[in-house]
């Protein structure tokens, strides 16, 4: 069973995701994955952004569509293969395998899922957490939280069921709720 975790930048993705490999599940974290090709794809990433350094070019595509969608061409295909080949691992094994990612809409990956676990908070909870944990300024997570406007299960439509958590308080509501549903294998609609 393959399940997604998404929601905005600093919406608790990770946290939930924490939350579900102490459980037994395999998470796959997509931007640490992406982090990691960068070496693979070095020549690409030196070829459009002059570098591969992540803050730079993380700055480019929080600032710019065109740039972030060269960014998803260069990394994607290389991922999509890393994805399938964990998830293969993880079935074999009888686990159950989430991938932690705010682009699972854009990627198409969430027609992959089995489930989304939709993590969501506010704005100004969100950015509380981007300005302590990224040392980022208002503006800047602004970009970002432009940049991800189509992540919003409000504004998406994606193509599995969506379980949507609260984590606009420490108690994560609706968390207990879809894992009884994930693991049990109930299906919604």
């Amino acid at each position: 069973m393959l399940i997604g975790i998404t929601g905005k930048s600093a919406g608790g993705k990770n946290y939930v995701s924490e939350i579900l490999e102490k459980r037994g599940w395999v998470v796959l974290d997509l931007d640490k994955i992406c982090h990691a090709l960068y070496t693979e794809k070095e020549k690409a990433l030196k070829a459009v952004f002059g570098t591969t350094e992540r803050k730079i070019i993380s700055k480019a595509v929080f600032e710019s569509a065109e740039k972030l969608k060269e960014l998803e061409n260069i990394l994607y295909p290389a991922l999509f293969e890393i994805i399938r080949t964990e998830r293969l691992k993880a079935e074999e094994q009888g686990k159950i395998i989430a991938i932690n990612g705010s682009l699972l809409h854009r990627a198409t990956l969430d027609a992959e899922c089995d489930y989304i676990i939709y993590v969501d908070a506010t704005y100004e909870e969100r950015l509380r957490r981007a300005m302590a944990r990224d040392g980022i300024s208002k503006d800047a997570f602004d970009a970002r939280n432009a940049s991800q406007k189509d992540v919003d299960f409000r504004d998406a439509t994606y193509r599995a069921p969506l379980l949507i958590i609260d984590n606009n308080s420490l108690q994560l509501k609706g968390l207990d709720e879809a894992i009884s549903i994930i693991e049990s294998g109930q299906r919604i609609k």
